[in-house]
This record gives C-alpha cells, sequence and structure tokens, in this order.
C-alpha cells in the first residue's frame, strides 16, 4: 500500500515549480560497514552493523534496520522526529592514491566525536586509501589497518568549506561536448562550496543511480534544474543536490562527479557517497521517451569515462526504498522500461570501446628494417612495450635517430596533432619513408605498459578495467589497450596482470 507524504527531496523542485506529492514504495537490502552511535548517549557507545535492511512501513514511512555484529536487530524510524542516530557507511575500494591538503586528527573509526580520535595527526601529503565514507577518507597504514580522517572538519567538529582530498584519478567532467548530438553543458556547475548543496566531500563512483525529476511542470527541463541548483549555492536548509540533469535535448551538470551530490535518500551511505545522480525531466512541453534515450548514453559515457563496468546502474529506490524513478517503474510516459533501458546502456557502452579501440593490422615489409632498430616491440601496426612516463619529444628522438630522412609526426586518439607531454596508450605515430624514391607512409598504435584507459598514467582505473575484462562485467579490452593490460607480456591477460599493476602503483606511493 502507498503512502503519500510531502518532501523536500531530489524529485521536489522548489522556487520555480510547483510541490509535487510523491509515494514511496518496496525495500532495499545491502551487506556493508556500518557505524552508528545514538547521539543522545553520553558514553558514545559504537554500534557495529553488518547489514542494512530499508523498508516502508504503514504509520512509520521509512523505517532501517540494521543488523548488528551480534546478529540482533537496531530499529531506526527515517523522519525528523527520530535524528538520533548518527550512521555512516565504511565503503571498501579498490586502493588509491590520495591527496590530502591539510592536516587531521585521525579516528578509529568514521565518526565525528573526539571519544575516536586516536590523537595521531594526520599530516597533509599523499596516501594511499582503500575505504571511503561521506566525507570521511580511510587511510591505509603499513599493518593494514584503517585511520579515518575528516578533513571538512575543524577541532570542534564544525563543517569547514572547500575540497582538501583529491584523488590521483578523480574524474570530475565528461571529456565530451556532446554525446549522440545532445549538447553536455557545465556553465550551470555550482561554483562555490556549501555543506548542504555541494559539499566537497570526495566521490568515489561505484554506480550511476537514475532519478525521475516527478516534476510536470512545462519548462521544467535540464536548464531549469541546472538553474535551480545553481540558485541554490547560497541555500542552508534545503540538503538535496545531484550530478546530472538531461531532457529531450540538453544535458547540464551542476556537481562535478568527483564530490558527493545529496540525491540518494540513505544519509551517509553508498547511495549519497559512492554514485553518480542522474535526473530524467519530464516536463510535458517535452518529450519524456527521448529524454529517457538520452539519458542511456549518459550514463554509459558516465560509466566508461569513471572506468566502471557497464551494469553499474541502480535506481534511486535501490538505496532509499523510494518509487524513483516512477515512470521507469510503473510504465509512464512512454517509457522502455528498467530492463531495456539497462540493455540500452550496455550496448552504448560496448560501442563506446570499439570506437576507442584499433584491430591490429599487417606491417608492410617496407618498414621491417627500420622496427627492428626501434628498442620497443611490435606485432603489426602495434608498437607496445613502451614505459609510462615515456615523454614524447624524447620518444620522438629516438624514432628519427633510427632512420634521419624519415619524417615522424604524432597524433593522439581523436587524430589530433600533438607535439608534447607523455606517451599515451592510443597515440598514433606517422611515419613516411624515402624507399626506392617514392614515399611509404604508415601509422603506428602506440601502447604504453599498464596505461589501460589511455591517460598516459597507470592508476586504479587502470586495473579496474583488467579487473572488469576478467570478470566479463565491463567491454572486452582489445588492441593496444588490451597489450597495455597484458602486464607481463605473456599474451593473455590474467590475474597476475591485475596484481603486477596494483604493486606499481603501491611501490611507487
Amino acid at each position: 500500500m502507498k503512502k503519500i507524504i510531502y518532501l523536500i527531496c531530489v524529485c521536489l523542485l522548489v522556487a520555480l515549480f510547483p510541490v509535487h506529492v510523491i509515494a514511496f514504495e518496496g525495500s532495499h537490502e545491502r551487506d556493508g560497514e556500518f557505524y552508528l552511535v545514538n547521539d543522545n548517549d553520553p558514553n558514545r557507545t559504537l554500534i557495529e552493523a553488518t547489514h542494512l535492511s530499508v523498508r516502508w512501513e504503514n504509520g512509520s514511512g521509512i523505517v532501517k534496520y540494521f543488523t548488528k555484529k551480534d546478529g540482533s536487530q537496531l530499529r531506526i524510524v527515517k523522519n525528523p522526529n527520530n535524528g538520533d542516530y548518527i550512521e555512516i557507511q565504511a565503503v571498501s575500494i579498490d586502493t588509491q592514491t590520495v591527496t590530502l591538503t591539510k592536516d587531521c586528527m585521525g579516528h578509529r573509526v568514521p565518526l565525528e566525536y573526539h571519544a575516536f580520535e586516536t590523537g595521531e595527526m594526520i599530516k597533509a601529503g599523499t596516501y594511499q586509501v582503500n575505504k571511503i565514507g561521506v566525507g570521511w577518507i580511510g587511510i591505509l597504514k603499513e599493518d593494514g589497518t584503517n585511520v579515518w580522517v575528516n578533513p571538512n572538519r575543524d577541532n570542534d567538529y564544525n563543517y569547514v568549506s572547500g575540497k582538501f582530498t583529491f584523488f590521483e584519478n578523480d574524474v570530475q567532467t565528461l571529456s565530451v561536448s556532446q554525446i549522440n548530438g545532445i549538447p553536455v553543458n557545465t556553465n550551470y556547475m555550482i561554483p562555490n562550496y556549501n555543506r548542504v548543496v555541494r559539499p566537497g566531500y570526495s566521490n568515489v563512483p561505484l554506480y550511476v543511480t537514475i532519478h525521475n525529476t516527478a516534476n510536470t511542470s512545462n519548462g521544467a527541463d535540464a536548464l531549469a534544474h541546472a538553474q535551480i541548483q545553481y540558485n541554490r549555492r547560497n541555500s542552508a536548509d534545503i540538503w538535496t543536490s545531484w550530478h546530472f540533469q538531461v531532457d529531450d535535448h540538453s544535458i547540464y551538470q551542476s556537481i562535478p562527479m568527483d564530490e558527493v551530490a545529496w540525491h540518494a535518500g540513505d544519509g551517509s551511505m553508498m547511495g549519497n557517497g559512492n554514485t553518480i545522480a542522474i535526473e530524467i525531466c519530464e516536463n510535458n512541453d517535452g518529450n519524456y521517451a527521448q529524454a529517457e534515450r538520452n539519458a542511456a548514453y549518459l550514463t554509459a559515457q558516465i560509466l566508461y569515462e569513471n572506468g566502471m563496468p557497464k551494469d553499474a546502474v541502480r535506481k534511486h529506490g535501490d538505496w532509499s526504498g523510494k518509487n524513483c524513478p516512477h515512470n521507469i517503474n510503473d510504465g509512464t510516459k512512454g517509457t522502455m522500461g528498467w530492463s531495456a533501458f539497462v540493455q540500452l546502456v550496455g550496448q552504448i557502452y560496448d560501442q563506446l570501446v570499439e570506437e576507442n579501440q584499433d584491430e591490429i593490422v599487417e606491417l608492410p615489409a617496407e618498414f621491417n628494417d627500420f622496427v627492428e632498430k626501434l628498442t620497443y616491440k611490435n606485432e603489426g601496426n602495434l608498437l607496445y612495450n613502451i614505459p609510462v612516463d615515456t615523454q614524447l619529444k624524447e620518444f620522438m628522438e629516438e624514432v628519427q635517430f633510427v632512420d634521419e630522412n624519415a619524417m615522424v609526426s604524432m597524433m593522439n586518439a581523436n587524430g589530433e596533432s600533438i607535439n608534447d607531454g607523455v606517451l599515451m596508450t592510443g597515440y598514433r605515430m606517422k611515419v613516411i619513408l624515402n624507399t626506392n624514391e617514392s614515399n611509404q607512409e604508415f601509422v603506428f598504435i602506440l601502447s604504453v605498459k599498464g596505461d589501460v584507459n589511455g591517460d598516459g598514467k597507470i592508476l586504479p582505473t587502470d586495473y579496474v578495467l583488467i579487473k572488469n575484462h576478467i570478470m566479463k562485467s565491463g567491454a572486452t579490452l582489445k588492441g593496444a589497450y588490451a597489450k597495455a593490460a597484458d602486464y607481463n607480456e605473456d599474451g593473455k591477460i590474467l590475474p597476475t596482470d591485475y596484481v603486477r599493476i596494483k604493486n606499481y602503483i603501491m611501490n611507487k606511493n
């Protein structure tokens, strides 16, 4: 049975459009590492839980059941009159490098109380991180344990505005200006930090979360939603925000993808803390079915550029039990339905991978002597075993030394001419040889060892792509990118390659 209540939430637009009634239903279950404290408990007794069940109950609304380590349950009713419990989820992530820009007090658990302080001051610097919570960073110590820091809090746990943690593989905005012909706009990104709209907490995205706006008013398109968020940048009481909004003709980004937004309705849990939010507009003067299709293209692009597998897509309701995206759930406004949406995302994701990978072609006989003199290996037009951090100018000088009469030029993966920087997997090197008084032209594709995603670095995003390839949870690596993933050069992509790249990152830092 559905219950109708009024909410100030992601799917409720204020200021410009009328308030809409939102229904909740269903339940959600997930295992995890949860920490809770009753704020009225003077002893700050720590409660540790291993499972969370979110349900809708008549007369109570949204109710959370935490299964504690001893097997007992803790029931928490989510309403304004029951805010006694402070709760957070510690999410395990692949080990990554993070730069901390300020000194912070260490904590043994990610909760804002002096009772949990370790007395250890963590200095500003670069660290390895393998866990994260909303606002918290779990720094990995040499003994394998974590010490937690919250750089957005001062010594009295008051909020400090700003972003003070930067992961080495952060992706803030998309690399494209349009997706399937739909323009991507970032000019409405919220400029200043604000605890209730743009808190500045680091987001290590593991999923994309899909929403419907629940607003059918004429003019309630993506630009209107972006304007609402922008105008709320100085708000002190509206705890809602989201990363992207999409309609039938445009896409707007409001918050960087590497920052937390308040959209999932699960507080300091994984939905808010580790997902990127997309709001699909449903204004009556727009085409909802087209907006939903545009959202599928946007989702695939976000997944691809953040190194997530193609099936890392969730509904808003998966985090909070809410009936959202309600059109997709209820089969209204010409929706394609959830299964078709996820399938389309996967198809577009695979196309992106195919477009960014090249098939190996045979090397012309005229270039055999030229290639043999290089210090790198080749397989047809694929030139590989190039060390990471190889400078383009030094590489070009070495190639030119092999044949001083050759004409050599370099292009990036998009075919644009480049003359500086480090080499990246997917770069194209065009070589023109003068043989028998005629010019012979050939284009080599470069593969930088360990640089699986083609950004010129070896980062956690690279071994995530390897893991997805092995587990078949993402697109299959091919061409130069597959060769970059074959770190031990045995002709296969195996867990040993994943481990070697992970060890490389750990040892480097």
